[in-house]
């Protein structure tokens, strides 16, 4: 059987039944009454050719119309402050949908380090930048699965210490006053790094509540440079050799670096949703 109804008709006053009732018409004024369901009809005005929509078009509107049912009032935000192994920083989370959020942030950190490869001691400054856009996902409570993506802006400054008074670099030994200077930057290989973790609490609640994150960065091999300054006292000859050297130091301290292509995220906060 195949009867034309107005789009209001034989629907409750649910919030559910309105918003069908809404992607109803986003789609025509009628309806086709079609082996007992209401089907969105095209063209339907009054004297109009009434065409029962394609299959794909009726799967979209009734997609959309449980989307707005789902989706509710307009979902929760509030703001956090966080302190970990990414430095000290903060979010803004809003809601998507009841067990969705999304969250950008930044964060910052600056410190000393020592990175050592098979010949030369490095003092190093590390410093942190990184600008973030997450997703976490709470099917269960308060505990949460995350994932996105991490903007970094991540290096290390170092600088060669020479073992007494000599370097010994790529198995070669230099007097330390023979050399003007050895120093170089390692920054990640991702510029744009996938992040992965799991956590506790969310940034778009209501009230006071704490968060922490525990996960994981990808941030790829390392890349380094290295430069080495020939003294004055050295020979054009022993300056090409220490070169040849120096990029093979560059090598080292590359692979040196490269167990790190994983960066550990752990990290504690407090947030203020409304």
């Amino acid at each position: 059987m195949l009867g034309v109804i107005p789009c209001d008709a034989g629907f409750g006053a649910s919030r559910q039944q309105i918003d069908m009732r809404t992607a109803m018409h986003a789609f025509g004024e009628e309806c086709l009454w079609q082996g007992g369901g209401v089907v969105p009809s095209i063209g339907g005005g009054a004297g109009g050719t009434k065409v029962a929509m394609r299959p794909a078009a009726t799967v979209f509107a009734f997609a959309f119309a449980i989307a707005l049912a789902a989706s509710g009032p307009a979902g929760a935000q509030g703001v956090g402050l966080r302190v970990g192994t990414l430095g000290a920083g903060g979010d803004i989370g809003w809601g998507i949908a009841p067990t969705l959020s999304a969250r950008v942030g930044y964060s910052a950190l600056d410190f000393g380090a020592t990175v050592n490869t098979d010949d030369v001691r490095y003092d190093g400054r590390v410093k942190l930048s990184n600008l973030s856009g997450l997703l976490d996902w709470s099917p269960a409570g308060p505990f949460r699965l995350t994932a996105g993506l991490v903007g970094t802006n991540n290096r290390v400054s170092v600088s060669a210490t020479p073992s007494g008074s000599i370097y010994t670099i790529n198995g070669t030994t230099y007097q330390a006053s023979d050399v003007g200077g050895l120093s170089g930057m390692v920054e990640p290989g991702n510029r744009i790094a996938p992040y992965l973790g799991i956590g506790y609490g969310k940034v778009a609640g209501a009230g006071v509540n704490f968060y922490f994150d525990l996960g994981v960065i990808y941030q790829g091999s390392p890349s380094a440079t290295l430069t080495g300054t020939c003294g004055a006292a050295m020979s054009s000859a022993q300056c090409t050799q220490f070169q040849s050297d120096v990029a093979a130091e560059r090598y080292s301290l590359e692979r040196s670096l490269n167990k790190y292509k994983l960066y550990p995220v752990g990290q504690v906060g407090i947030t203020i949703g409304f």
